[in-house]
């Protein structure tokens, strides 16, 4: 945001909002950059050839015990988030994500 503002000729005393910068900057949120980055890997790891390393390493399942406390959030976890925030599930997603256009329509889809 420092950036940004720079680039507009604003400083924080200004109190102008973040929001405001960006809309006109036209400039997106960066978490909602990285939402889509994520789903953007989700396509690519669903359209992986079987005998990649990466897709092996992702469809592997540990067997062992996890430690007390909350369990930790992992990178299937997130993207089941994103995927509910936008009303797929995760089998819907699978189907979709086969077909590249269509998955790159969903995930620059603005909702």
């Amino acid at each position: 945001m420092r950036y940004l503002r720079a680039v507009k000729g604003l400083t924080r005393r200004d109190r102008i909002r973040n929001e405001t910068v960006r809309a006109e900057l036209d400039v997106e949120p960066i978490l909602d950059s990285i939402k889509k980055q994520q789903l953007k890997w989700f396509g690519h790891m669903v359209r992986m050839e079987e005998d990649r390393q990466a897709k092996r390493i992702w469809q592997t399942k540990t067997i062992q015990k996890r430690p007390r406390g909350r369990p930790k959030k992992t990178w299937n976890d997130v993207v089941a988030e994103n995927l509910e925030k936008r009303n797929k599930t995760w089998n819907e997603a699978r189907t979709m994500a086969r077909d590249k256009n269509s998955w790159t329509g969903f995930v620059h889809n603005l909702t």
